[in-house]
């Protein structure tokens, strides 16, 4: 899975790319903490539910995808690729204005 990372404020943003879901954290550390429970979550209430897991969930917004490629490489670990998004990145400036108004 791919994620971003941007900063919103005082609160840093983690958007995955591949499913719409979206966690934030006091600190870069924190938002990939939530962001990687968040998605675990969602998969053990599949589990229970019978359901494949994430299944039903759209993948993130097009305006997201567009940002990766311009993206610092963060790191990358088995379960997500995060990458660094700032007012630098090519298009960052209009997500932050569309995605968060």
């Amino acid at each position: 899975m791919r994620a971003i990372l941007n900063p919103q404020g005082a609160l840093w943003a983690a958007q995955c790319l591949d499913y719409d879901v979206a966690a934030c954290g006091g600190a870069i550390t924190e938002a990939k903490t939530n962001m990687l429970q968040l998605i675990e979550d969602q998969r053990v209430i599949d589990g229970d539910a019978g359901r494949w897991n994430l299944r039903g969930i759209p993948k993130a917004p097009e305006a997201f995808v567009k940002v990766w490629d311009g993206a610092q490489l963060m790191d990358s670990t088995a379960e997500m690729e995060w990458r660094l998004i700032n007012m630098d990145t090519p298009g960052a400036a209009t997500l932050m204005m569309d995605a968060f108004p």
